[in-house]
C-alpha cells in the first residue's frame, strides 16, 4: 500500500510506500516527514527509512542485536530498541549528506498575536501563540508554537525581535498551518505569497489578492 505526501516545508509531491515502522524524509529538502513506530507498544524493527520513494536503509533485530541494512551493506548497530532505530538514523543522514544547515537566529519573543502582511490571524490580539522552538537553515525560518501550529517564512529579511514584539519585515512566502478548533483531526494552511507588487493569499477557499504594495511586515507577533 502506498499513499501520495506533500512537503510541509518545500512542497514537493511524490508517493511512498507504507510500512508498519518507518519514516520518511522529502527528496528534495531532506526534512523529516513522517515517524510512525509501534515504539512503548510492540516491536519496532524491521524499520524502514524512507527518502522519498526509495527505500535507503532496513533496521532489523536478531537475537537481541540490531543491524542497519545500507547499501549492500550489514551495519552492526551498538544500542537497541528504538534508540537503535535513531543510530541507523544519523548514520544514514550522515553517510547521505542529509542533514539540514542551522543558521543562528536572535529571536527573544516568546508570544503574542499573529498579523500576516498585516492581516490578523484570528479577531486581532484575540488569541496567545507561544513559541516553543526556532530553525533557521538561512533561506527558511521555521517557528513551531504550543498548540502544534507551525509558522514557514520563506527568504526572510529585515528581522527584529524584542521581548514584546518579533517583526520580519519582508518573505518571498508565508505559511501558516493550524489546527482549526473543534476539529483536531486535520491541520488547515494559510499561505500568503509575494508576486511582483502584490500579496496573493490561498486557503482552502479560493485565492485572493489582500495588498499592494504594502508597508505591512510580513510576519508581525505582538501584543503580550
Amino acid at each position: 500500500m502506498s499513499k501520495e505526501l506533500q512537503c510541509k516545508y518545500c512542497d514537493t509531491k511524490f508517493e511512498h510506500e507504507i510500512f508498519g515502522n518507518y519514516s520518511v524524509r522529502c527528496p528534495k529538502c531532506h526534512r523529516l516527514l513522517e515517524h510512525l513506530s509501534d515504539y512503548g507498544f510492540g516491536p519496532v524493527t524491521p524499520f524502514y527509512i524512507l527518502v522519498g520513494s526509495e527505500v535507503v536503509g532496513v533496521v532489523e533485530e536478531r537475537a537481541r542485536d540490531y543491524y542497519l541494512n545500507f547499501q549492500d551493506m550489514q551495519i552492526g548497530l551498538k544500542e537497541s530498541y528504538f534508540n537503535a532505530v535513531k543510530e541507523a538514523e544519523q548514520y544514514i543522514v550522515d553517510k547521505l549528506q542529509l542533514a539540514i544547515k542551522s543558521v543562528e537566529v536572535d529571536i527573544v519573543t516568546k508570544r503574542g498575536s499573529l498579523f500576516f502582511f498585516g492581516e490578523s490571524f484570528g479577531r486581532p490580539y484575540d488569541n496567545i501563540h507561544k513559541i516553543k522552538s526556532v530553525h533557521y537553515d538561512g533561506e527558511l525560518l521555521v517557528i513551531c508554537f504550543d498548540q502544534w501550529e507551525e509558522l514557514f517564512v520563506y527568504k526572510p529579511k529585515d528581522i527584529e525581535s524584542s521581548e514584546k514584539e518579533l517583526r520580519i519585515g519582508s518573505a518571498s512566502k508565508v505559511k501558516w498551518r493550524y489546527i482549526p478548533y473543534g476539529n483536531y483531526s486535520k491541520y488547515r494552511t494559510i499561505v500568503y505569497e509575494c508576486r511582483n507588487d502584490k500579496v496573493v493569499k490561498f486557503t482552502e477557499y479560493g485565492e485572493q489578492v489582500i495588498s499592494s504594495g504594502s508597508v505591512s511586515p510580513a510576519v508581525l507577533l505582538t501584543g503580550y
